[in-house]
């Protein structure tokens, strides 16, 4: 799909999403691709599925600077899953917050939340959930339109099911636990990678515990040969 072509259907999208929330009176988060010429050139195309936008938060906005947890997380998990991608081999080193670029829109993802509405304070899972179930169509025709290779679902594992009216059904080597006995997982489903993961505001764990637990699923998990395997 050309830039032009993403462009119009996306805002044609999202404005169309956004007249449900007309007498929400909360801003409404324009989500998706964070620069398409940079995304368009990636190896591999990643989507975050995110729970909810954070106040006035919008990723579409360019140069926007990658800060606090979430963005760094974000970008740390970016650098490895890409880099795991072109060598699965080798573990990358985890990376400093200078290391990292500058801008969300440099990293070449995309960005998806499943409630767009801000405001309203932290939403839990049940009240995500809900979204997922309202949105779902809306959802599931804006993922098609990024149409990423990986799917990164950040604490939406839950919502991610609701989408798709899908259930993983549990085979070897597909879970991974962190050190206090936490599963997270991934999946091949719809010919794309679906990792389980964490959301990247967490807190009370280290960063570079949790960058090495998700390249360590990618690696021993053979998750790149997976998936290659079925689009052979």
């Amino acid at each position: 799909m050309k830039k032009e072509e993403y462009e119009l259907s996306s805002n044609t999208l999202l404005l169309k999403w956004e007249e449900t929330y007309k007498d929400e009176d909360r801003e409404f988060s324009f989500d998706g691709i964070s620069d398409f010429d940079i995304w368009n050139k990636e190896p591999i195309k990643i989507l975050f599925l995110l729970k909810e936008t954070n106040n006035d938060f919008q990723p579409k906005i360019p140069k926007q600077k990658i800060t606090g947890l979430c963005g760094l997380n974000m970008a740390r998990w970016n650098y490895a899953i890409k880099s795991l991608f072109e060598n699965s081999n080798i573990i990358p080193t985890f990376p400093q917050d200078d290391d990292l670029p500058n801008y969300l829109s440099d990293l070449g993802i995309a960005l998806v939340e499943i409630k767009k509405i801000a405001g309203g304070g932290r939403s839990n899972n049940r009240i995500i959930e809900s979204y997922a179930i309202k949105d779902k169509n809306f959802l599931k025709e804006q993922i098609g339109l990024i149409n990423p290779k990986v799917i990164l679902c950040c604490g939406t594992n839950s919502s991610y099911e609701i989408i798709y009216d899908w259930k993983p059904i549990k085979i070897d080597n597909n879970y991974f636990q962190d050190e206090d006995g936490n599963d997270c997982s991934f999946w091949i489903h719809n010919q794309r990678l679906i990792i389980y993961f964490y959301h990247p505001t967490t807190i009370g764990k280290s960063p570079e515990i949790i960058y090495n637990l998700l390249c360590r699923m990618i690696k021993e998990g053979k998750a790149f040969e997976r998936l290659n395997l079925i689009n052979c």
